[in-house]
Parts: C-alpha cells; structure tokens; sequence
C-alpha cells in the first residue's frame, strides 16, 4: 500500500505557467486568468504582504487553472439561450471553487491538518469534517458520495450570484432563439464540462441546478438593451451620473441604492403591494419605525446586508456602463469628492415618515464596504487617464477576437475516453518573464475512489458472517416460524 508521499507522486499534476503583475493601485489582486491571452496572472500588491501570501497558493492557481480549461473544452463554444449563458458563467466560477476545495482537500488528506480550511470559503467542508460528518478517507462508497455532495451543493449554495457576467451571458447567448432545439444539450454540455474535476463527474451529486435570480435578470436586460446611464438610472431607480465624484464612490452610491430600493431584499416580490404599499415602501417605512425608537433590528440589517450582495453585479454592469460611454466621448470622468458622495448617501438614507425625514443609517448599519467590490478593470482604465487608450485597443481586440461568426451549433457527442482538448495550442509562454507552479490536474483522476468491494466481504465486516444466515429447517409447512407462513402467504397473493 502506497503512503501519502507515494500518493503525491502517482497524483496527476499540471505545470502552469503564469505572470507577476505588480500594480500601483489594488484595484485587483491575486491570481487571473485572462482569457484574451490565455494567460494567468498574479496580481501583486505592493505594501500589502500578507494579502500577497494569502493570494500565492497553490489552490489558487489551480482555481484559475480550471476556469482555464473550462473555456478551452467548450463551455461557450455551441449555442445557448442568454440565461443559459449566464447560468453558464456561474457554473464556471462554481467549479473552479470547487477545484480550489478539492486541491485544499487533498493537502488535508496528505497531513490530516484541518488547519488547511482557516481563513477559506470552505467553512461548511470544514465543520462537516469536524463534527465527522464526512470522513475523506473513507473507503465505504456511501461515505464517499455523501462528501462528493458536500462538496458541490455546498459549493453552489455559498456561490455568490453577483460574480457571475452577465455581459458574457449577453455576448454568448443567443437572442433569436435561432438554435433553441439545441439549446438544453449543449447546457448539459457545459456542465459536464465544468463539473467533471479530479476525475469525477459532480453533475451526478448537484440536487438542483443554480437559479437566476431577480436581480440577475435585470442585469442581463441591461446588456441586452444597451442602455444608456439616463435610461438604467430611470429604469432601477438609481441616481444619475453627474461626474462630481470616482466612478468607485458612484458604484458604492448606486449599489446602496438598489439595496435600499424595492425588490432587492425581498426577493422577487417588488411588484406585490402589501394594504396598498409596494413591498419596498414597507420595508422602509419599518426601519423608519424602529429608527425612531432607537432600536437596532438585527433582522432588518441582515435584511439590507442580502440587499447588499444581490446589487453588486448589477451595481457594476450600471458603472461599467458608465465608463464606456465617457471613454467614447472622450470626456474625463469624475474625480473623488467625498462632500458630493457623502451629501447623496445622507439623502439615500433618510427615509420619510409622518412629515419627518428619518435617517435610517445607525439601525441598519450600513457597514457598506464590507459588501462592495472594487470597479472593473475597464472601469478603472477609464478612471485612470494615462490608461485610454490602452482600455480602447484592449476592447477592440477583445471584441475582434471573439467573433460571434465563430460559434459553432451542432451537437458534439465525444467518445467516451475523448480528450476535450478541441486542438487547443500549449499556453506555455516563451517570455522568459513567466514563472512556474506545478499544481494537481484537475482534468485527472485526483480524488482517489472506493474501490468496489466483494459483497461476501462486506457482509463479513457488517454481520461477522461470511455467509448469509440459513433458514430453518423444517418438514411441513405447520412447523414453519410465523414469520416464514406470513411471508409465504403475501408472496402467494402477489
């Protein structure tokens, strides 16, 4: 029997190649795949060591390894609907979590330190593993697919919906439904794709596949309908952009303004009335009444906090919006000015209330940063000045190298030992400023699985017999326990 050093050597590995960046603003950080160029890139903070280690593991890259080859096999590559493509980018980001829990599992299984799970995303792996609900190293084949449906229904569940693209949905989904019969396949296609890790295929384990929500839905029709920031401003009930302030304080601003408007804290019943009140204006007119009594509400904060979450992608398709339209003007956008983005969140949270204006702040506790994410990286090329032209070019090459003239609509059926590697070239750079991981191939047979045991085998280890017990022998069909007459009986009215 091998030990765990000679399990880590019969372990499929990868060499993945990939590039420091260091950045004078941390705008953004750590490990991306950068699917223009094929290429990962580590983005390095300069004064922020700690964050830098925490972001160079090992498990990091393997994250992005298999959003790598997720897009090389295909996920986009045969015709979807705009919502399949959306669910699409979601199970992208889903599977490379789960490749980033597997390879955190695997250096668990090689030290059995549960330490490896402080400080991740993987907090529900980690208490199962704790109160022994999972056992990894398990040889039972039930114990195993229990874990394997921890591991992708967990995943799922913690996935946060607002990191799927919804401009990847728009530009990869169809809109005239000229292929919809092939659709649902080729769904099923790309799930398989992203679902298939470490040599399993986790598409068996999902109890249900992810769901758009609401909010989402919005902001794939501001894709499709191109908007301008007037028109997203009226139609989300958002302010305008006026350029007094970043682009970063006017995503904040917006996105704390969907999650104080109607529909995105209760769900998807904006529209419903509630004794002649919208559900927002309930909403409102509640943390008003508990404002006046001084009376922090757990509940409403946890409330506005979901708000929070569910806004931050639409909050950033509305600034990037934003960005595209100054850039093709060619006019500067606003700089920081914390009087005018100060002035507008007082005016977002003072609530009306009986002729008094409530401020609503302190009971909700809007601890907004916790919740905000950082402007887009074409938002903050636009931010930048010197940056233009650089954002312009990159755009056109974008929008040039992914010619929607070269999706493909058949149906694929890959043989069953098949290779999706769909003639993809070696991304292995020949710029000697590239570095090196080796890394666990989660295209290969990395989770090791129960093997199939004997079944007299496993009737010796539950009963202590090697063979079944034998019935009683008796000479008539009188002497016969009860039990054997009663089951003799039901088996005749069969």
């Amino acid at each position: 029997m091998p030990d765990n050093k000679e399990k880590q050597k019969l372990m499929p590995t990868v060499d993945v190649a990939y590039q420091v960046d260091t950045l004078d603003q941390p705008w953004r950080r750590g490990f991306k795949y950068d699917r223009q160029d094929n290429r990962i890139d580590f983005a390095h903070v300069l004064g922020e060591d700690e964050t830098n280690r925490k972001n160079f593991s090992d498990e990091k890259i393997v994250h992005e390894q298999k959003r790598r080859t997720n897009y090389q096999n295909g996920i986009y590559e045969y015709a979807l609907s705009t919502e399949q493509a959306y669910k699409v980018s979601m199970h992208d980001h889903i599977s490379a979590d789960m490749a980033e829990l597997i390879a955190l599992r695997q250096q668990y299984l090689e030290n059995k330190d549960e330490s490896v799970f402080d400080g991740t995303p993987f907090g529900f792996y980690a208490e199962a593993l704790k109160t022994g609900e999972i056992d990894p190293t398990s040889k039972d084949p039930e114990a195993f697919n229990k874990e394997m449906s921890l591991i992708v229904n967990g995943t799922r569940d913690k996935y946060k919906p607002s990191y799927a693209n919804a401009a990847d949905a728009t530009f990869f989904g169809e809109d005239d439904g000229a292929h919809a019969q092939y659709y649902d396949q080729n769904y099923q296609r790309a799930k398989k794709i992203c679902y298939n890790i470490g040599g399993v295929d986790f598409t068996k384990y999902m109890d249900h596949d992810v769901e758009i929500s609401q909010n989402s839905h919005l902001d794939i029709l501001a894709y499709k309908k191109n908007l301008t920031n007037a028109e997203a401003a009226e139609l989300y009930n958002v302010p305008a952009y006026k350029a007094d302030m970043s682009l970063q304080q006017y995503q904040d601003l917006v996105q704390q303004t969907l999650a104080m408007n109607e529909g995105y804290h209760w769900g998807d019943t904006s529209q419903s009335e509630y004794e002649g009140q919208t559900v927002g204006d309930v909403w409102k007119e509640s943390i008003a009444r508990v404002a006046l009594n001084h009376s922090p509400d757990l509940n409403l904060e946890n409330i506005y906090r979901d708000g929070m979450v569910k806004s931050a992608s639409l909050a950033s398709s509305i600034t990037n919006d934003v960005a595209r339209e100054y850039q093709k003007k060619g006019i500067p956008v606003g700089v920081q000015n914390d009087a005018a983005y100060n002035k507008a969140l007082k005016e977002l949270y003072s609530v009306s209330l009986d002729g008094k204006n409530v401020d609503v702040s302190g009971i909700i506790n809007p601890q907004y940063t916790d919740f905000t994410q950082s402007i887009s990286d074409e938002a903050q090329a636009v931010q930048d000045m010197n940056k233009w032209a650089l954002t312009r070019q990159r755009v056109s090459n974008t929008l040039a190298s992914f010619s929607k003239g070269n999706v493909q609509n058949e149906i694929v059926h890959p043989q069953e030992n098949e290779k999706n590697n769909h003639g993809t070239p070696l991304y292995a750079p020949q710029s000697s400023d590239f570095m090196h991981r080796v890394v666990p191939d989660m295209t290969g047979d990395v989770i090791e699985k129960p093997e199939k045991q004997d079944p007299a085998q496993t009737l010796l280890e539950k009963t202590g017999r090697l063979n079944p017990p034998k019935a009683p022998a008796v000479s008539k069909i009188s002497d016969a326990p009860a039990s054997t007459l009663q089951h003799m009986r039901e088996s005749e009215g069969r």
